[in-house]
């Protein structure tokens, strides 16, 4: 893990590329680092302007980070998880985010993402020396239509040193930019567990990291069994089911 995350460049080349045109967006830059399950990028999903915007704001939002929930007791272990969080307060949430980055998502990850079937996105600041270490985003625990089926991650700045996400099992490493937006599933379509999407937020070497994260649960999913591809185990991004 240690060649994964001291790494100043991705490893491991997209497998392949392509433009996604999503109506009253930019052409978005889409590549997929993984199939079985899927690990896609998208680079420059949202505008350093709206991005710093919501770093702005959160400011004063910001608490220490939990870890559990979903089935397990919050609670805080900066051993685990060293950094603080938060959501962002209405109107500013829905004005900010909802409206500017959820239309995107929902067409890229094909999974519907409004509450009750996704939580509401937390914005995360890791200061130097911050960490997330090696987890999965869900658990066997929680009942079926309340598991984290997949994770939206936003990154919000760039300018820092070290805080790659790694995915060690899958031997991938994603060195962010500003804007990018990084897409995984952590579950098969008969909602187990994927044991490949364990993963990690790197300590931060030098600087400020800021990430939104949506975990999108299960819960009223048309598929994921409708999304799927191949034996049915693997959910199949929504932009790519009527291609390849």
């Amino acid at each position: 893990m240690s060649q994964l995350c001291e790494s100043e460049e991705q490893i491991a080349q997209p497998l392949y590329c392509r433009y996604v045109f999503i109506h009253g967006i930019m052409p978005i830059q889409a590549e997929i680092l993984h199939e079985e399950p899927y690990v896609l990028v998208f680079h420059r999903l949202i505008s350093k302007f709206d991005s710093n915007r919501v770093i702005k704001l959160m400011e004063p939002y910001e608490k220490q980070a939990i870890i559990g929930g979903l089935g397990q007791a919050a609670r805080t272990n900066s051993a685990i998880r060293n950094s603080t969080s938060g959501i962002l307060e209405e109107p500013a949430y829905t004005q900010c985010i909802i409206k500017k980055w959820y239309p995107a998502i929902k067409t890229l990850s094909g999974l519907n993402i409004i509450e009750p079937a996704a939580e509401k996105m937390a914005i995360t600041h890791y200061e130097t020396g911050g960490f997330y270490t090696v987890h999965y985003d869900s658990e066997m625990t929680s009942p079926p239509h309340l598991r984290r089926l997949g994770t939206f991650l936003l990154y919000l700045n760039g300018n820092y040193r070290g805080g790659n996400t790694i995915f060690p099992h899958m031997q991938l490493a994603f060195t962010p930019q500003q804007g990018d937006g990084l897409l995984f599933y952590s579950h098969l379509t008969n909602t187990l567990l994927d044991e490949k999407t364990l993963h990690m937020g790197c300590p931060l070497k030098d600087g400020n990291k800021w990430i939104g994260s949506l975990w999108i649960r299960n819960f009223t999913q048309a598929g994921p069994a409708a999304t799927c591809y191949g034996d049915g185990l693997y959910v199949k991004p929504g932009f790519l089911q009527s291609s390849f």
